[in-house]
């Protein structure tokens, strides 16, 4: 969700672990 929010990249964050990434 904060990626989201940030407008990041979320595809790539979620191959990383976008849990991890939001805390």
């Amino acid at each position: 969700d904060v990626q989201l929010q940030l407008g990041l990249p979320v595809d790539r964050w979620v191959v990383t672990g976008s849990v991890q990434a939001a805390d």
